[in-house]
């Protein structure tokens, strides 16, 4: 079947290690589907906190698939990219984080959530949806954009126009591996900047 899918009429030896590779990817492709249908997803906040006082500032969501062979958010993101449904997982992530955080005791303080799918934004349908079911938990959340978000001036600035509606806040997130750091901070202009932990690590490149 490989051979045919590629050079026709000729002949290969069987290669087992790809035949399980390309196995895996199509059971993986399966469960995306599965995973994106039925929302076999749950989210863990991750606390962030005031360093002068220790006092807790706001959550970052972190998506949890729950499928046999996609284990991690990378694998989930990675597959979902090859796939071109990452536009399914942001919608997923904003209605089940935000379902999620609800039910949370820090919801009804000043808790913000930080959250967000590099290049990737909400239908206009999907985006009514989320404004009439989470109104008031939309001031408090913080739209992350990473460095790879930038060359994508479209999907920017809907975003930045989604934090200026909600009267939310944007947040640079992962600063620091890009090539255009300084730039791309003048130009946004972000609430929040999260640091890359290779400059916490190696200060000045050290």
């Amino acid at each position: 079947y490989m051979v045919k899918r590629t050079n026709k009429r000729q002949f290969n030896e069987f290669d087992r290690e790809r035949y399980v590779r390309e196995a895996h990817l199509l059971q993986c492709k399966e469960e995306l589907n599965d995973l994106l249908e039925n929302e076999r997803v749950s989210f863990q906040f991750q606390p962030i906190v005031d360093a002068r006082t220790g006092a807790l500032f706001g959550v970052e969501a972190l998506i949890r698939p729950h499928t046999e062979n996609i284990k991690t958010p990378y694998e989930l993101l990675s597959l979902a990219r090859s796939q071109s449904k990452l536009g399914e997982v942001e919608r997923l992530t904003w209605f089940k984080a935000l379902e999620g955080f609800s039910r949370l005791p820090l919801a009804n303080t000043g808790c913000r959530i930080f959250n967000s799918i590099a290049n990737q934004v909400l239908s206009a349908d999907e985006l009514q949806r989320l404004e009439e079911t989470y109104a008031r938990l939309l001031p408090r959340l913080v739209m992350e954009l990473t460095e790879d978000d930038r060359p994508d001036d479209r999907f920017t600035a809907i975003k930045r126009e989604f934090v200026r509606r909600w009267n939310g806040a944007l947040a640079l997130d992962d600063y620091g591996t890009g090539y255009n750091g300084e730039s791309i901070l003048v130009d946004l202009s972000p609430d929040f900047v999260k640091l890359d932990i290779a400059i916490v690590q190696h200060p000045c490149g050290q």
